[in-house]
């Protein structure tokens, strides 16, 4: 979640982003948790609404690979139009971006782990 800057400026951790039907649930490394309301524009633009503020963010996958699945995200911030891409927003100092990665779900069991430790016998993707 950092492009260039020093670690201490953002808490270190794995960011859940837990999508229902019509809302988001946003879990933090602080264990702390936003909900927001969520819609599209059709296009390539997500719209989280949460307590009067609006937040758009552009959103692009970036890759389909054999376990998993990535995608970026990025947001000029609340009350803010979403940067054109995820790239645009990557390449701007303005911008909050990251990405996120899923496990395909016809990967089967045993194929995709995201933790930081490997158990013996078990291989890391590459």
């Amino acid at each position: 979640m950092a492009k260039k800057g020093e670690a201490n400026h953002f808490d270190m951790g794995e960011i859940d982003m837990i999508f229902g039907d019509k809302n988001l649930t946003v879990r933090y490394p602080n264990r702390t948790q936003d909900i927001y309301d969520v819609a599209t524009t059709g296009g390539s633009v997500l719209i989280l609404q949460k307590g009067g503020q609006t937040i758009k963010v552009a959103h692009n996958v970036l890759a389909y690979l054999k376990h998993t699945q990535a995608m970026g995200l990025s947001t000029y911030g609340p009350g803010k139009e979403a940067p054109d891409t995820f790239k645009t927003g990557m390449d701007s100092e303005k911008a909050l971006s990251g990405i996120m990665w899923k496990c395909n779900s016809w990967g089967g069991k045993g194929t995709c782990h995201f933790r930081n430790t490997t158990k013996p016998g078990e291989e890391e993707e590459t």
